[in-house]
């Protein structure tokens, strides 16, 4: 009998939750529509993440100037939500990267929603257009209150990556 490594556990745990919650999100899809279930992720994010940001807050204690501690903070929750940031441009007043891969995304993906992630040629998965650009803000605030969140490239047309920016 075979037994999971500690990275195996941590691996099927993630893939659940993207698989739980994108399993939520399409049903509640169908049932209400895109810009119902639009607005509804966007008033979870608001109301569920802070805490879980506040929390990472403690234990990270970034440091440094505003975009530094933006990147560790980045650095840090991309490994918790299993992204993987390819950092292209920093600046003293932004940091700009793509995802060369996204756990939410592959979840979309392995449960086959393929008519859940593309109308009319843009994504319809709210963590692909509002999400992820919202829960990005939440990540920043407490460093930079008055910083912006740019997405530039959105899959599925942008080559498999996703690119942001963030600038005070």
């Amino acid at each position: 009998m075979g037994e999971l490594s500690e990275e195996m556990v941590n691996f099927v745990r993630l893939s659940s939750l993207y698989n739980l919650s994108n399993g939520w999100s399409w049903f509640a899809y169908k049932r209400v529509g895109p810009e119902a279930i639009i607005e509804l992720e966007l008033e979870m994010w608001e109301d569920m993440l802070p805490p879980a940001v506040d929390l990472l807050y403690q234990l990270i204690q970034p440091e440094g100037t505003a975009i530094e501690q933006i990147k560790q903070v980045h650095r840090e929750i991309t490994r918790v939500n299993g992204n993987v940031p390819e950092y292209l441009d920093e600046t003293p007043d932004s940091l700009k990267w793509q995802y060369t891969s996204c756990a939410n995304w592959n979840s979309l993906l392995q449960l086959g929603y393929e008519d859940y992630l593309a109308m009319e040629g843009k994504p319809a998965k709210v963590s692909c257009i509002h999400g992820c650009t919202k829960t990005h803000e939440i990540y920043f605030r407490k460093i930079a209150p008055g910083h912006k969140i740019e997405h530039f490239e959105l899959r599925p047309d942008a080559d498999d990556t996703c690119v942001f920016q963030v600038t005070l």
